[in-house]
């Protein structure tokens, strides 16, 4: 570079510095990389979706079955962060924070009671259905005419035992008009169907003991302890009838 040209150069450098039209240098904006932050995986709440009501204790508690085991909750505690906040005789109200739900008594599975409920096919001219026998094992079934069935002592004893396997087996509502507990579907293999209960029967009282929730079920059951006699009180087709039993 010439004398003259460098001249020249440091010329226009002085003159590009002194900024004699107070120009503003141009500001680039880096925009600051966007970082995502991974959504932690949320458990969807279910609402007590596999919780069955069992019984009620109105003001008390209820019988509450959760994966297959059944136990007596009291007002005011907790199952599965849900508290317990009300019994009435035939339902009970669960609050987690602001959502309530409200579970009604059901005694055995409902996929169970649609199959129980399903008509089953009318049968062709050519079939004979098979006859029911009324003594089924150890078990002679009532009818409200006068005659008396019959239960061994080991059947009573089971039901001591074991109440909660045969309540799996009927669910029942509480009957405002009746009176007791209307039977909504009972299966087969039921002690009561054996014992000559149906279908629509409303259970009014057992040894005496009126039918109202599950508590007066559950001492209705120990009331059977020992006994050689027990009778059963329903209201079948809007009528009275008794159901008498002898203990072998």
């Amino acid at each position: 570079m010439s004398a003259a040209e460098t001249e020249k150069k440091r010329g226009l450098d002085g003159f590009l510095a002194a900024n004699p039209f107070k120009i503003s240098p141009e500001k680039v904006n880096v925009p600051e990389p966007v970082v995502t932050k991974e959504p932690e995986p949320q458990i969807p709440d279910t609402g007590l979706a596999d919780l069955i009501l069992r019984g009620t204790l109105p003001g008390v508690g209820a019988w509450v079955e959760n994966k297959g085991t059944t136990t007596l909750l009291l007002v005011g505690k907790n199952i599965e962060d849900y508290k317990l906040m009300s019994v009435k005789y035939s339902d009970a109200m669960f609050r987690k924070g602001k959502k309530t739900v409200t579970k009604y008594i059901t005694y055995g599975p409902l996929a169970q009671a649609k199959k129980e409920e399903t008509p089953a096919p009318t049968p062709t001219p050519t079939q004979t259905p098979a006859p029911q026998a009324a003594n089924t094992g150890n078990v002679v079934a009532a009818d409200p005419t006068g005659k008396e069935g019959e239960v061994s002592s080991e059947t009573v004893q089971q039901l001591v035992q074991n109440p909660f396997d045969e309540l799996k087996r009927i669910r029942i509502r509480p009957s405002e008009s009746a009176g007791g507990l209307e039977v909504q579907w009972i299966q087969n293999d039921s002690i009561l169907k054996r014992l000559g209960v149906q279908k629509g029967d409303v259970i009014r009282s057992v040894n005496g003991i009126p039918f109202t929730n599950m508590g007066d079920i559950a001492n209705s059951i120990n009331s059977l302890m020992n006994s050689e006699r027990f009778d059963v009180e329903v209201t079948r087709g809007g009528k009275p009838a008794a159901l008498r039993y002898v203990v072998r």
